[in-house]
């Protein structure tokens, strides 16, 4: 079994992405735990758990089936991934590593009273697509994530999923976030210093013979669109 063969949507620029970010900071001794918000059924996490330094753990948090009340979330939950289980997902994750991740059962916005501030060093948003709680779970990404912590945000361009641009760029523009790079799914981003990140993702880009990437600017903020 292979990472192609577990369902879902992790396309090889953002693997690319993923490796390169997560092996830079190991490479610059920037250590602390990976956080996934969202799991579906694992191929993400699978990536992440490949780049952990001793010492550190991956935490997935998602409801998996759950209930979870019978609002606007709840019938996203529902419409989106009837399918999901969190037997599906430990069967895929223990097909490529020898033991599970921490993993929280819950909504993300649980996540601050169970992973102490500052401790993680990489943040995956991929869970709810709705405004106001992608605006939590980015604010959640912050207050966990360390001085030199990155975050990434699934869904950015997806017409299905309108909430998840509007936070994000809310962020961008008035929450202090900085932008990395850009994929056909991904934002990729900080609120430090984007250089040193930059760097090594043009660097990876430039070198692949597939892939194509550029600088654009954004309100005076060069960030690098990659395909």
């Amino acid at each position: 079994m292979n990472l192609d063969d577990v369902p879902g949507w992790f396309w090889a620029p953002d693997q690319i992405a993923f490796s390169t970010l997560l092996e830079a900071q190991r490479n610059l001794a920037i250590g602390g735990d990976v956080l996934e918000m969202g799991a579906y059924l694992g191929k993400s996490a699978i990536h992440l758990a490949r780049h952990l330094s001793p010492g550190e753990q991956l935490i997935v948090c998602d409801v998996f089936e759950s209930p979870i009340g019978d609002g606007e979330t709840a019938f996203e939950n529902q419409v989106t991934y009837p399918s999901l289980t969190r037997s599906a997902f430990e069967r895929n994750f223990l097909a490529f590593h020898p033991a599970l991740p921490r993993i929280i059962q819950a909504p993300t916005q649980t996540l601050t009273d169970q992973v102490p501030d500052a401790s993680c060093r990489f943040v995956h948003i991929d869970a709810s697509h709705l405004y106001p709680n992608v605006r939590t779970d980015i604010e959640t990404a912050r207050e966990l994530l360390g001085p030199d912590g990155l975050v990434v945000i699934d869904d950015l361009h997806s017409s299905h999923a309108p909430g998840v641009a509007a936070a994000t760029w809310e962020a961008f523009f008035n929450g202090g976030l900085k932008a990395i790079c850009l994929t056909d799914m991904k934002f990729y981003g900080c609120w430090g210093d984007v250089q040193v990140w930059q760097d090594r993702l043009w660097n990876t880009f430039a070198a692949h013979p597939d892939l194509y990437c550029e600088y654009k600017e954004i309100d005076g903020q060069k960030v690098i669109r990659v395909c």
